[in-house]
């Protein structure tokens, strides 16, 4: 009886955890709409070799965040990267922003080569 006692808790601790990495993470994604007095904000979620600023409505992801504490290099068609937690509401999926970070993959292109060789992409 002790022995199925201590599987059970070890297996239910091994659920708890392996549930608790897959809704937490970061996601990249080229910002389409934020509301910073709301706390809200939409983003494109980035594929790699895919830029585009036509968006299909599966591509978009609904972020939230604490009102009043977006950092200012997040601006609209830039590209941004966020860690937090992924959650399912009454609208849909979305991702609860904790921290923001500058994306630094390709979005600096100074010279314009990487927008012209991604264009037909």
């Amino acid at each position: 009886m002790k022995k199925i006692l201590i599987t059970a808790v070890i297996l239910s601790a091994c659920l708890f955890f392996s549930q608790a990495w897959a809704v937490q993470g970061f996601i990249s994604g080229r910002v389409v709409r934020a509301d910073n007095s709301a706390g809200t904000m939409e983003v494109a979620l980035f594929r790699a070799g895919h830029h585009s600023h036509h968006h299909s409505p599966r591509q978009i992801l609904a972020v939230v965040f604490p009102p009043g504490t977006l950092p200012d290099f997040v601006k609209k068609d830039r590209m941004v990267r966020m860690k937090g937690r992924f959650s399912q509401s009454a609208q849909g999926q979305r991702f609860r922003a904790l921290a923001f970070y500058p994306f630094a993959g390709t979005d600096n292109d100074p010279t314009g080569v990487r927008k012209r060789l991604l264009r037909h992409h």
